[in-house]
């Protein structure tokens, strides 16, 4: 079955509208007929099993079947602050794919290292969009405004675990990363560096504000795919 977008200021008790992008995509794109049944996801963790009763150049009209909760929301809650990139595309693909994984939201992060200093956010946002209706999810990431280093610390303090990505983490003299991974936390906190990594005194920073240290290995991974890694290894481990 497909899935389509519309906000919640489009859905009544029993019924929704699709309208803008999706319903171009709903009704020249995927050429649905009236009587079809669809998904529709709100992004506020809300999903619709519906039936489309009408489709005109403005919208598509539909009678809802079906409410879910949390529709295929993952049960950890993982907020990810990642420092910005050199390639536009390489934090494009990360979005994407971090979206899709259950990624709760993205924090771009400007650090010591961190060469730009602009980020998109609207285009990321859309990015969000795209992949949280792609693989069906019904909660929609923010991409939040760019944030100093400490400023990302600040904001995602509260998490339950809170991770710094880091390459020269010795998790033999020190297993509490390794340990903390699988365990029945409801947030976690993620920071990941930029091509350069994080100097010695963010990660003391970190450290101090209660993030654990925690190596992917002995390869040097780009940001991207240590992103990609420690979403996948917190949240697919549940």
């Amino acid at each position: 079955m497909d899935y389509f977008y519309t906000p919640p200021l489009l859905t009544k008790n029993k019924s929704l509208s699709i309208q803008g992008e999706e319903l171009h995509h709903l009704s020249k794109v995927l050429w649905k007929k009236v009587g079809e049944a669809i998904i529709v996801i709100d992004g506020k963790e809300r999903a619709y099993k519906a039936v489309l009763e009408s489709i005109s150049r403005s919208s598509a009209e539909c009678k809802i079947l079906e409410t879910f909760y949390r529709f295929n929301e993952p049960e950890v809650e993982v907020k990810l602050a990642v420092a910005l990139l050199k390639n536009p595309s390489r934090l494009d693909f990360l979005v994407e794919k971090c979206t899709e994984l259950g990624v709760r939201g993205f924090i771009p992060m400007e650090t010591d290292r961190t060469i730009v200093s602009k980020v998109h956010t609207e285009r990321l946002q859309k990015i969000a969009l795209a992949a949280m209706t792609q693989c069906g999810r019904s909660y929609l990431p923010p991409i939040h405004s760019l944030m100093k280093f400490s400023e990302a610390l600040t904001y995602i303090k509260d998490c339950d675990v809170k991770f710094i990505m880091h390459e020269k983490a010795d998790l033999r003299s020190d297993p509490r990363g390794k340990n903390e991974i699988g365990k029945r936390e409801k947030s976690v906190g993620i920071l990941v560096g930029p091509e350069g990594g994080f100097t010695d005194d963010e990660v003391q920073a970190a450290q101090s504000a209660g993030f654990v240290p925690l190596s992917l290995g002995t390869r040097r991974l780009r940001s991207e795919t240590a992103a990609i890694a420690s979403v996948s290894a917190i949240i697919l481990n549940r």
